[in-house]
């Protein structure tokens, strides 16, 4: 039989064909490759009820929208687990408990911090070695932005001109911070340093005389359970409102406060780390305040010190636009 040559040219294109075929064979192949499974979260409780139960619930719901995850477990710091995982996991710490034993953990795994206080975390890491750290450490914060308190004082109580706080040394370090964020809309913050429970309310008549408002900040020589009765009655008596960081202490006698709900802390967080778990900032340490809060008024603190404070929608509303600016 004869064979018939083909020309070159045709040999040369067949060959191209059928690389090409395998290619395309390849790329599909990669196709229809199952995507990577998400990331597995632990959610580690400081107390198994109270905050910490309503953040998490709020933040499991939020973390159950991404039909990727592999799961959510929950455990809290009493059960003594063992947190080592893979690299694809995520523990979220809620509470000062549980950010300490995730720290004190020999783990490796990522760890993102929620119901604790800013300057708190900030020691909290400064204090932890380096070898013992997690990979990364992020952080949204359980406190307000200065600036943000200052606005609503300013927002609030109009007349107001000059602002005091007193700070004990878990807090004097912020006394720098406090002043400028007061300045940069016109209040004058003046900061009186604390150094023992005995010296909190001859502090607070001092005070009192030369300022407007007193702001309440997350300070355990301050705030206390020992110490906050007495100072609720004591600024009552000297007519001097407060603008507190927390629910219970509007509820207990405070007469204006700005704070994040546990359950916005929860969805915020969650929405975050749906984020993070889509690997947007995969590898960051990165920390955070608030976006949401709430504002609340005891209205019948403010009727008895004679104060005609805006609704809390109003404040809302403008808080709502200078965030935004």
């Amino acid at each position: 039989m004869f064979q018939t040559r083909l020309p070159s040219r045709l040999i040369a294109f067949l060959g191209l064909l059928r690389r090409a075929g395998r290619v395309i064979l390849c790329l599909a192949a990669i196709v229809c490759l199952p995507a990577q499974a998400a990331q597995s979260v632990t959610l580690l409780l400081s107390e198994p009820a109270g905050i910490y139960q309503k953040a998490a619930q709020a933040l499991q719901q939020e973390l159950m929208q991404d039909d990727g995850l592999r799961g959510i477990r929950w455990l809290h710091v009493d059960e003594r687990p063992n947190l080592a995982g893979g690299p694809d996991e995520l523990i979220v710490t809620l509470g000062v408990r549980a950010l300490k034993y995730a720290l004190d953990d020999q783990a490796s795994t990522p760890v993102f911090a929620l119901l604790v206080p800013s300057q708190t975390f900030e020691t909290l890491i400064s204090t932890q070695p380096q070898t013992r750290r997690p990979r990364t450490i992020s952080a949204l914060f359980l406190d307000q932005p200065y600036a943000r308190q200052m606005q609503l004082i300013r927002l609030a109580l109009p007349q107001t001109s000059r602002v005091g706080v007193l700070v004990g040394a878990a807090m004097v370090s912020q006394s720098d911070d406090l002043k400028r964020a007061g300045r940069e809309i016109g209040l004058d913050v003046r900061v009186y340093r604390i150094n023992s429970g005995e010296q909190l309310f001859a502090g607070l008549t001092a005070l009192a005389r030369e300022v407007d408002v007193l702001l309440l900040l997350p300070d355990p020589q301050v705030v206390s359970g020992e110490t906050l009765r007495t100072l609720l009655l004591q600024t009552y008596r000297l007519r001097l409102p407060i603008v507190a960081y927390a629910a219970s202490l509007v509820q207990a006698g405070a007469t204006l406060g700005l704070y994040a709900t546990p359950a916005q802390l929860g969805s915020e967080a969650g929405k975050w780390i749906r984020e993070i778990l889509a690997e947007k900032g995969a590898g960051k340490a990165i920390t955070r305040f608030p976006q949401l809060y709430t504002v609340e008024i005891n209205r019948n603190v403010a009727r008895t010190l004679e104060l005609q404070l805006p609704s809390v929608e109003s404040l809302n509303s403008r808080l709502d636009a200078e965030r935004k600016r």
